[in-house]
Protein backbone atom coordinates (compact mmCIF):
# COMPACT_ATOMS: atom_id res chain seq x y z
CA UNK A 1 0.00 0.00 0.00
CA UNK A 2 1.65 3.39 -0.55
CA UNK A 3 0.67 6.61 0.83
CA UNK A 4 -1.66 9.03 -0.92
CA UNK A 5 0.64 12.15 0.10
CA UNK A 6 4.22 11.01 -0.69
CA UNK A 7 3.94 7.98 -2.53
CA UNK A 8 5.88 6.26 0.00
CA UNK A 9 5.60 2.68 0.72
CA UNK A 10 3.03 1.79 3.94
CA UNK A 11 2.08 -1.11 5.59
CA UNK A 12 -0.94 -1.10 8.38
CA UNK A 13 -0.24 -1.71 11.78
CA UNK A 14 -1.32 -5.25 13.22
CA UNK A 15 -2.46 -5.89 16.09
CA UNK A 16 -3.17 -9.01 17.90
CA UNK A 17 -6.37 -9.12 20.22
CA UNK A 18 -6.73 -11.63 23.12
CA UNK A 19 -9.98 -11.81 25.77
CA UNK A 20 -11.60 -15.13 26.34
CA UNK A 21 -15.12 -13.54 25.48
CA UNK A 22 -15.67 -13.38 22.34
CA UNK A 23 -17.93 -10.92 22.01
CA UNK A 24 -15.71 -8.51 23.97
CA UNK A 25 -12.79 -9.82 21.23
CA UNK A 26 -15.28 -8.79 18.36
CA UNK A 27 -16.16 -5.59 20.35
CA UNK A 28 -12.06 -4.68 20.33
CA UNK A 29 -11.55 -6.20 16.95
CA UNK A 30 -14.31 -3.87 15.27
CA UNK A 31 -13.21 -0.55 17.11
CA UNK A 32 -9.01 -1.51 15.45
CA UNK A 33 -10.92 -2.32 12.54
CA UNK A 34 -13.01 0.93 11.90
CA UNK A 35 -9.71 3.02 12.93
CA UNK A 36 -7.71 1.46 10.05
CA UNK A 37 -5.71 -1.04 12.39
CA UNK A 38 -5.27 -4.79 10.76
CA UNK A 39 -6.74 -7.73 13.48
CA UNK A 40 -3.90 -9.75 12.09
CA UNK A 41 -4.63 -12.50 14.85
CA UNK A 42 -7.13 -13.25 17.76
CA UNK A 43 -6.32 -15.07 20.86
CA UNK A 44 -8.69 -16.39 24.02
CA UNK A 45 -6.03 -16.77 26.77
CA UNK A 46 -2.86 -15.78 27.38
CA UNK A 47 -1.31 -18.95 26.12
CA UNK A 48 -2.47 -19.21 23.48
CA UNK A 49 -2.17 -15.44 22.69
CA UNK A 50 2.07 -16.24 23.26
CA UNK A 51 1.76 -18.55 20.07
CA UNK A 52 -0.21 -16.25 18.17
CA UNK A 53 2.08 -13.18 18.77
CA UNK A 54 5.32 -15.14 18.12
CA UNK A 55 3.99 -15.87 14.33
CA UNK A 56 2.62 -12.48 13.72
CA UNK A 57 4.61 -10.28 15.18
CA UNK A 58 1.98 -7.17 15.37
CA UNK A 59 2.88 -4.11 16.48
CA UNK A 60 0.46 -3.96 19.65
CA UNK A 61 -1.59 -6.42 21.41
CA UNK A 62 -5.09 -5.11 22.93
CA UNK A 63 -5.45 -7.89 25.81
CA UNK A 64 -8.30 -8.74 28.42
CA UNK A 65 -6.90 -8.70 32.04
CA UNK A 66 -8.68 -11.97 33.80
CA UNK A 67 -8.33 -14.59 31.22
CA UNK A 68 -8.13 -18.69 31.79
CA UNK A 69 -4.65 -19.74 31.93
CA UNK A 70 -2.66 -17.06 32.05
CA UNK A 71 -3.91 -13.66 32.51
CA UNK A 72 -2.95 -9.95 31.37
CA UNK A 73 -0.36 -9.54 33.78
CA UNK A 74 1.63 -12.81 32.88
CA UNK A 75 1.21 -12.43 29.50
CA UNK A 76 3.15 -8.81 29.33
CA UNK A 77 5.42 -10.70 31.88
CA UNK A 78 5.92 -13.34 29.35
CA UNK A 79 6.52 -11.03 26.53
CA UNK A 80 8.95 -8.82 28.63
CA UNK A 81 10.83 -11.92 29.22
CA UNK A 82 11.24 -12.13 25.14
CA UNK A 83 13.83 -10.51 23.55
CA UNK A 84 11.72 -10.01 20.52
CA UNK A 85 9.02 -8.27 22.75
CA UNK A 86 10.39 -7.06 25.27
CA UNK A 87 9.30 -3.63 23.73
CA UNK A 88 6.26 -4.54 22.21
CA UNK A 89 3.29 -1.99 23.52
CA UNK A 90 0.50 -3.74 25.21
CA UNK A 91 -3.28 -2.15 25.85
CA UNK A 92 -4.78 -4.27 29.03
CA UNK A 93 -8.58 -3.47 29.50
CA UNK A 94 -10.13 -4.40 32.94
CA UNK A 95 -12.69 -4.07 35.37
CA UNK A 96 -10.33 -5.64 38.02
CA UNK A 97 -8.12 -2.66 40.29
CA UNK A 98 -5.98 -5.01 41.96
CA UNK A 99 -2.32 -4.84 42.72
CA UNK A 100 -0.96 -6.88 40.21
CA UNK A 101 -3.40 -4.32 37.57
CA UNK A 102 -1.66 -1.33 39.26
CA UNK A 103 2.04 -2.74 38.52
CA UNK A 104 1.01 -3.21 34.69
CA UNK A 105 0.46 0.54 35.20
CA UNK A 106 3.90 1.25 36.00
CA UNK A 107 5.24 -0.83 33.34
CA UNK A 108 6.79 0.78 30.08
CA UNK A 109 4.58 0.62 27.19
CA UNK A 110 1.66 -0.49 28.90
CA UNK A 111 -1.93 0.81 29.33
CA UNK A 112 -4.35 -0.44 31.54
CA UNK A 113 -7.94 0.91 30.00
CA UNK A 114 -11.14 0.80 32.85
CA UNK A 115 -13.94 -1.51 31.40
CA UNK A 116 -16.48 -0.16 29.69
CA UNK A 117 -13.83 1.09 26.91
CA UNK A 118 -15.06 3.41 24.20
CA UNK A 119 -13.83 3.50 20.46
CA UNK A 120 -12.47 6.90 21.38
CA UNK A 121 -10.69 5.71 24.41
CA UNK A 122 -8.85 2.88 22.57
CA UNK A 123 -7.84 5.08 19.96
CA UNK A 124 -6.51 7.61 21.79
CA UNK A 125 -4.71 4.71 23.68
CA UNK A 126 -3.66 2.94 20.87
CA UNK A 127 -1.56 6.01 19.29
CA UNK A 128 -0.28 6.71 22.15
CA UNK A 129 0.96 3.56 22.77
CA UNK A 130 2.05 3.59 19.12
CA UNK A 131 3.78 7.22 19.17
CA UNK A 132 5.59 5.92 22.76
CA UNK A 133 7.39 3.04 21.08
CA UNK A 134 8.15 4.70 17.62
CA UNK A 135 11.99 5.23 19.00
CA UNK A 136 13.21 6.54 15.50
CA UNK A 137 12.62 9.32 12.61
CA UNK A 138 11.27 6.46 10.11
CA UNK A 139 8.33 5.87 11.70
CA UNK A 140 5.17 8.38 10.82
CA UNK A 141 3.22 9.89 12.49
CA UNK A 142 0.60 7.59 13.81
CA UNK A 143 -2.10 10.38 15.32
CA UNK A 144 -4.84 10.20 13.09
CA UNK A 145 -3.13 7.16 11.03
CA UNK A 146 -2.83 3.88 11.23
CA UNK A 147 0.54 3.35 9.10
CA UNK A 148 4.16 2.43 9.51
CA UNK A 149 7.10 2.69 6.68
CA UNK A 150 8.01 -0.53 5.55
CA UNK A 151 11.82 -1.07 5.99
Amino acid sequence: MRDRATGAEVRRIRAVVVDDSPEQRRMVEFMLMSRGIDVAGTASDGDSALDVITEIEPDIVVSDYQMPHRDGHDLVGALRMHVKFCALPVLIVTGSDDERVESMRRMDLVTVLAKPVTASDLSEAVDNLLAAAADDDAVVELVGKAVRPVS
